[in-house]
């Protein structure tokens, strides 16, 4: 999922971030690596922006959308409207897609850890 590749990026801690000079280290030479997860970030960072809004524009086409923040942000944007605007959207949209994601994942991680440590509560479960 695009929200928890983006999280493990985000989290990874490289010397770069401490020494800004290595920033302009070429990708070939050693310990160059950083670069390459660098531009893998902002790939995945774009595609999770634009994921939200091409979602909807694509339900929006088909005629098959449900309400959402986007959809409503879209019906009140105009095609000549300022592309900041649409950047602004984008933002918010990919914040919100994130923030759903991981709050997802997350309940999804406690509910294998309650049933590693608590293997009655699987049973139960499977009985239900």
């Amino acid at each position: 999922m695009l929200a928890e590749k983006m999280t493990r990026l985000v989290g990874a801690k490289f010397l770069v971030n401490v020494l800004s000079f290595m920033k302009y280290i070429p990708e070939w030479m050693p310990s160059a690596g950083f670069q390459k997860l660098a531009a893998d970030a902002r790939k995945t960072t774009q595609e999770l922006l634009d994921t939200p809004l091409e979602a909807t524009k694509r339900e929006i086409a088909s005629g098959s959308t449900a309400p959402s923040f986007v959809r409503n942000a879209l019906n009140e944007i105009t095609d000549d409207s300022d592309p900041e605007l649409l950047q602004d959207l984008k933002d918010v949209a990919g914040s919100m897609y994130a923030a759903g994601t991981n709050l997802t994942l997350s309940m999804i991680h406690q509910l294998f850890a309650v049933f590693a440590v608590f293997p009655n509560v699987q049973r139960l479960s499977r009985k239900s």
